[in-house]
């Protein structure tokens, strides 16, 4: 599959970079895993801003 992958050139939109090892590490990417690890960041801040706010217990408090 690597190889396969790493041969498209607009492989950003496909989401290979995710892959990972049993283990849970990184493992390899073909652009290095600088990129990896920047693609994977990258996501995970536009999924938090995505998010809807959670409300905190200080949040629900009425004022006294």
């Amino acid at each position: 599959m690597g190889t396969a992958v790493g041969r498209n050139p607009v492989s950003w939109l496909i989401p290979c970079h995710r892959a990972l090892r049993k283990s849970g590490g990184l493992g390899g990417y073909h652009w290095g895993l600088p990129v990896k690890r920047a693609l994977l960041a990258w996501e995970s801040a536009r999924a938090e801003a995505d998010a809807p706010p959670v409300a905190t217990p200080a949040a629900r408090r009425e004022p006294a």
